[in-house]
């Protein structure tokens, strides 16, 4: 039995989190975008936009998947989208993370969205991450 018995259910759980709006001129940050309830394995991360993105080379943002670890000061990327010439997000999303096998995780661990500014930045609508987790 798990820690917590929502997910004593075998298959896959998803948690949501939705990030405000970002400016073109606002800084790299970080969202915490998951906690493992439970230990667990991390099979898909997707991203969804409010609205289409365009991307551009100079001025743009990346999209950079955190692993923070159990304690949240962890620094692995896992993966990254970078909003370029021709790398669009549409309000379909996008798969951001779907590891072979899927990525073990402890009770406790924080993954975070970074938002990462790069040249003047593009703005960003508020985009939706969603994780698919299975519960070990």
């Amino acid at each position: 039995m798990s820690q917590r018995q929502a997910y004593d259910t075998p298959g896959t759980h998803d948690r949501q989190a939705v990030l405000p709006p970002v400016a073109a001129a606002d800084a790299t940050a970080n969202f915490v975008v998951f906690e493992a309830p439970v230990h667990c394995k991390v099979e898909k991360v997707k991203v969804i936009p409010g609205a289409a993105v365009t991307g551009a080379d100079t001025n743009t943002k990346h999209l950079n998947l955190i692993n923070r670890g159990a304690n949240g000061a962890g620094t692995t990327e896992l993966a990254n989208y970078d909003l370029t010439s021709g790398n669009d997000a549409g309000v379909a999303g996008l798969v951001l993370y779907a590891p072979a096998p899927p990525l073990a995780v402890v009770q406790g661990t924080q993954l975070a969205l970074q938002v990462e500014k790069v040249g003047n930045g593009i703005a960003l609508p508020p985009l939706a991450v969603v994780v698919e987790f299975s519960p070990n």
